[in-house]
């Protein structure tokens, strides 16, 4: 199993994570309480096969997959 973490400070909420995901483990975020700024989210991490499309695609370099040793994959 893969974990998928976004960086939040970094996201920009562009969605090319989720235009490039096969699998919709990505979903579109609501904003902050106090920003205007929109992001990514997980929508389903179980469905991550880590094919390292959505960290290709992230012009923020904010996506994070890691095997469940919690090693960086890349």
């Amino acid at each position: 199993m893969t974990t998928v973490t976004i960086d939040k400070s970094k996201c920009e909420g562009c969605g090319a994570c989720i235009k490039t995901c096969p699998r919709n483990v990505f979903k579109d975020g609501a904003k902050a309480r106090d920003s205007t700024k929109k992001t990514v989210d997980v929508a389903d991490e179980n469905a991550c096969f880590a094919c390292m499309g959505c960290q290709a695609a992230c012009p923020a370099n904010c996506i994070t997959i890691s095997d469940l040793s919690n090693e960086r994959l890349i």
